[in-house]
């Protein structure tokens, strides 16, 4: 018995100071988690704009991108077609197009000249008509055609156009991609460093609590009627006072209050 008083009164002397200094790194320790919860709304709050980023000015302008790029290779493609079509009909008439001018040189290159209009170049009249007449039909099976190929020609302007302007979009989606990216990279990393700080700071607390409940341990293996203390007659425990008081010396140290 004279063991355990010693030992209660020197825990008595310690106590009040262990307490303070105890109390007081646990207040400061709490002060810190709280400042870094306070930021948590915060980072919440950036993770809710990169989404909105991400929504609007990514996946929205993507989509509208593929959208005109999808109808942008469908028109490349019925363009091909026509310019195509419009080849093979040009293709059919090349030959009636290489004789004509073959018949033009040879004409050009025997030409008859008349003496006395004596009816001698005849000949050579009859088939100039001719040739007029074959460069009149000519001209009328091909203008259809050269229509064809000035709207071609238009509509390979215009398509073009979209080309790089569907380009300028790809640039600029790409270039506000990164740019997300970089802000999630960035929000990333704050993330793990805060939530790196508040694991340390809770392992910190978790030491000092630790030290709180030696101090519990203590009170209670120095004198076990503090953790089990008598009853009364009307059925309510008996306080120690000496108990209560090392007791809530010890939970002052726990919740940081006095």
């Amino acid at each position: 018995m004279k063991r355990i008083a010693i030992t209660l009164f020197a825990l008595l002397l310690v106590i009040p100071a262990f307490s303070q200094d105890k109390a007081a790194q646990i207040a400061d320790v709490k002060n810190q988690i709280a400042a870094l919860e306070n930021d948590t709304p915060a980072m919440l709050d950036r993770l809710k704009t990169l989404n909105t980023e991400k929504d609007n000015q990514i996946t929205f302008v993507g989509q509208a991108y593929d959208k005109q790029e999808a109808q942008y290779q469908q028109d490349v493609a019925a363009f091909e077609q026509k310019a195509g079509n419009l080849k093979r009909q040009y293709d059919l008439l090349q030959p009636a197009l290489d004789n004509y001018n073959q018949r033009v040189a040879a004409h050009n290159a025997n030409q008859c000249t008349e003496t006395n209009h004596d009816g001698s170049c005849g000949w050579y009249t009859a088939e100039k008509n001719q040739l007029d007449a074959n460069e009149a039909q000519l001209r009328q099976a091909y203008a259809p055609l050269d229509q064809q190929k000035a709207q071609l020609q238009s509509d390979k302007s215009y398509l073009d156009q979209t080309q790089e302007k569907l380009e300028t979009i790809r640039t600029g989606l790409n270039d506000e991609i990164a740019s997300w990216k970089g802000k999630v990279a960035q929000l990333k990393a704050d993330w793990e460093e805060h939530e790196a700080q508040l694991a340390k700071l809770n392992a910190e607390l978790a030491i000092l609590y630790g030290s709180v409940n030696n101090c519990m341990t203590e009170v209670y293996t120095t004198n076990p009627g503090c953790e089990r203390p008598a009853y009364g007659p009307d059925g309510k425990p008996i306080l120690d006072q000496n108990c209560e008081r090392m007791k809530a010396e010890c939970s002052k140290m726990f919740d940081g209050n006095r």
